[in-house]
């Protein structure tokens, strides 16, 4: 590995530059020692595969539910478990007709979806029989926590709504709804312990989701699309009596019809299941690609050869070490997945903390960058992610573990901001993918270092 090195002189303003083989030849004996710094100039090349996690963390009130293949990325079935959030007062009026329940039906309301629009699909509604716990890791199964042979509803449907235009379809604007009619005991039970003297299951939340564990949403047919859901209710519909002044002022009593709705919310909790298939072609070596599929744990893995870097140029201190990956274009069909607009690139072994404590990139030890596809020819664009600067991560690397090649992982992300300040982190849970490209020429480094201390450069 050949590299150069600048000799400054604060004195006198003149740089030198010698390669190593020559590093004394270009008259640097003019120059008093001290004044005299070492900056040195090489590339590093890198190392990059795809990986599988066993579960990312995935604590989120929005679902989605539904299957879809995708010819380089192969299939994915999402669904999720639910519990449901209910007020203490004002649940039910006090004059419902003979105590009775007209019917009750889970409502599914999303604004947009993946896939083809008219694939014809299924959804089953399936009983929560046991509490759910606070694990929000996408390895959890459904069947431990449902009674799978017990189905309380199934509705057929398309995504796209056939009784609307099709611009109100497209427009993400419109709030489309899916329908599936449940039991109407699971009304009857909600309304009867609403009735009783207190205390009863109304009292708290962790009495209420004790009472009604809540329901698993699963896709039972079809493979075309995923809905992305911004909402679950259950609403329960009743005849009540109520009451209206007429035009002589005198109190009118009629038969009204109403619902009470229980819906999902951050209080309680909603855990994410997502099956990811077709995952070997993906995972299997390869010379000139490597992958990011979400949210199936899918990621691309960069190794930064430490112990080379340390033998070849000591533990000098790094100041400018730009990561710029290119990617390889999408696929040209129909229903092809996006790219993730963020990405996150981090330590491996800091995944855990960062998603649980919802962290942000603080440019020393991760960092993140947008998508961009400015750069290169209108006929032949250059899709890239560009980190910028990453030394911080490389010289804490060599300062911690010098013997040791650091990996870092690729993860899609979103983020919450304030401003133009992010102040969340978590997984981006929506189908996307990446198909970065390998080889010396889009797997480099190009590095800085110097044998100064960086705070003597200021």
């Amino acid at each position: 590995m050949k590299y150069k090195v600048i000799l400054l002189s604060f004195l006198s303003g003149i740089l030198f530059w010698a390669c190593e083989d020559s590093i004394n030849s270009v008259g640097t004996g003019i120059l008093p020692d001290e004044d005299k710094i070492g900056v040195y100039t090489d590339t590093i090349y890198l190392e990059a595969s795809t990986v599988k996690l066993d579960s990312i963390y995935a604590k989120t009130i929005y679902g989605m539910v539904g299957e879809f293949y995708d010819p380089t990325y192969g299939s994915l079935k999402s669904s999720y478990l639910c519990q449901f959030y209910a007020p203490s007062k004002h649940v039910f009026p006090d004059s419902v007709i003979n105590n009775a329940i007209d019917s009750v039906v889970l409502r599914i309301a999303y604004y947009s979806y993946l896939g083809d629009s008219l694939a014809p699909m299924e959804v089953s509604v399936y009983p929560v029989t046991k509490a759910l716990d606070k694990h929000y890791y996408t390895n959890m199964s459904p069947s431990d926590y449902c009674d799978m042979s017990r189905v309380w509803g199934r509705q057929g449907y398309t995504a796209r709504d056939l009784n609307v235009s099709d611009s109100a379809n497209i427009a993400n604007y419109y709030l489309k709804k899916l329908y599936v009619r449940l039991p109407d005991s699971i009304g009857r039970k909600l309304y009867n312990e609403w009735r009783k003297p207190a205390p009863n299951a109304f009292g708290s939340l962790s009495d209420f989701v004790k009472f009604f564990p809540g329901v698993y949403v699963a896709p039972t047919y079809g493979i075309g699309n995923i809905l992305y859901v911004e909402g679950t209710y259950i609403d329960v519909y009743f005849n009540y009596l109520a009451t209206a002044e007429d035009s002589q002022g005198n109190d009118s009593t009629y038969v009204a019809s109403g619902a009470s709705t229980f819906n999902v919310t951050k209080e309680i909790i909603q855990l994410n299941s997502y099956q990811s298939s077709n995952d070997e072609k993906l995972l299997r070596p390869s010379e000139d690609k490597a992958y990011v599929k979400t949210p199936a744990g899918i990621f691309t893995k960069i190794t930064i050869p430490i112990p080379d870097i340390v033998e070849k140029m000591g533990k000098k201190k790094f100041t400018n070490a730009k990561l710029s990956l290119s990617v390889f274009g999408k696929d040209e069909w129909e229903y092809a997945i996006g790219y993730p607009q963020k990405v996150l690139l981090i330590n491996s072994d800091s995944i855990v903390t960062f998603f649980e404590k919802r962290q942000v990139a603080d440019n020393r030890t991760s960092y993140t960058t947008i998508f961009s596809g400015t750069s290169g020819t209108v006929s032949s664009p250059a899709y890239t992610y560009n980190f910028g600067n990453i030394s911080a991560v490389i010289q804490n690397a060599i300062s911690e573990k010098p013997d040791k090649n650091l990996e870092l992982l690729i993860i899609p992300v979103s983020t919450q901001t304030s401003g133009s300040t992010d102040y969340s982190t978590s997984h981006y849970l929506y189908p996307s993918g990446i198909t970065f490209k390998k080889g010396r020429e889009h797997l480099k480094l190009s590095i800085v270092a110097t044998d100064m201390d960086v705070e003597q450069l200021k």
